[in-house]
């Protein structure tokens, strides 16, 4: 196996190591379909390297791809970005910049899932139905690897745990997500859904614990209002008790799963952006990126 600095240099002979880095850092740099975030990570001899345009779909937002192929696409959305808005809406959103990125190729892009508006992190689109489908039902299935980040208000002595709790939502608005308790109406619990969210300590400093959270269910607001619910609300979560931070401190870290064409593992991977990272600085780099 060779550095991937010394593939690229290889590939590049005239480019300077600092070029070369840049290259990685602004997610160029593709090792068999998936951007590399390190350029010191090990390529194995069977391993394809590329490097992909400068451009990303829609660089006014900073939206970054991550791996793409002829099925799918994996997206980084920034914080403050809707993942999809209705066509009247008169604002922008993760899913229009994709289908303004994949429509010079002739294809579309469908929605599978959605991030908060508040949150960062990967998003996978499909470019056709059948693979939409295939991609919900995994989903459905529960077979997807969703790790998130998140930094919660106060500190979490315990190393581990994990929230099993039914959520409902509010049929008035603001349609906020709430614990469902034991005495609920019966109207209401017909509509709780089960949720399961298992966290784990990553760091603690001033106050704030940075956490990596596993999804086992994926239900709206899930891991604020089960973070919320244990007495630790994500730091910036102002409709769920959370203090005051920058931006909302939760972000899709990893998303994994077997491709529903071609059967090979996908495992695309993201890095908080730098107002994440300025927020909480005892943040571990690089973040594990496995259970």
């Amino acid at each position: 196996m060779a550095k991937l600095l010394d593939v690229l240099a290889s590939l590049h002979p005239g480019a300077s190591k600092r070029t070369l880095r840049q290259m990685v850092e602004h997610r160029r740099v593709f090792v068999d379909g998936i951007a590399a975030t390190r350029a010191d990570v090990e390529v194995q001899e069977t391993g394809k390297v590329t490097v992909g345009r400068k451009a990303a779909p829609s660089a006014e937002h900073g939206l970054a791809i991550i791996y793409e192929d002829a099925q799918l696409i994996i997206v980084d959305k920034p914080a403050g970005l809707l993942s999809v808005a209705a066509r009247d809406d008169g604002r922008t959103s993760v899913w229009a910049a994709v289908r303004r990125h994949v429509a010079p190729s002739g294809t579309d892009a469908y929605l599978v899932h959605r991030l908060d508006e508040a949150a960062s992190g990967l998003l996978v689109f499909a470019k056709d139905v059948v693979t939409q489908e295939a991609l919900k039902k995994l989903f459905a299935a529960h077979d997807i690897d969703r790790l998130y980040v998140a930094v919660v208000d106060g500190v979490l002595r315990e190393a581990s745990g994990t929230v099993d709790q039914p959520l409902v939502e509010s049929d008035v608005p603001p349609y906020k997500v709430r614990v469902l308790t034991p005495h609920a109406p019966p109207g209401i619990m017909a509509r709780a859904e089960s949720a399961v969210t298992h966290w784990r300590r990553l760091a603690v400093d001033r106050g704030r614990t940075a956490v990596m959270v596993r999804l086992e269910t994926g239900r709206k607001h899930q891991i604020r209002v089960h973070l919320s619910f244990i007495g630790h609300p994500i730091a910036g979560d102002d409709r769920y008790n959370g203090r005051s931070a920058p931006r909302l401190l939760l972000h899709a870290l990893v998303l994994g799963f077997v491709h529903p064409v071609t059967g090979r593992r996908v495992v695309a991977t993201s890095r908080p952006d730098v107002t994440f990272r300025r927020a909480f600085s005892a943040l571990p780099d690089p973040l594990p990126t496995t259970w």
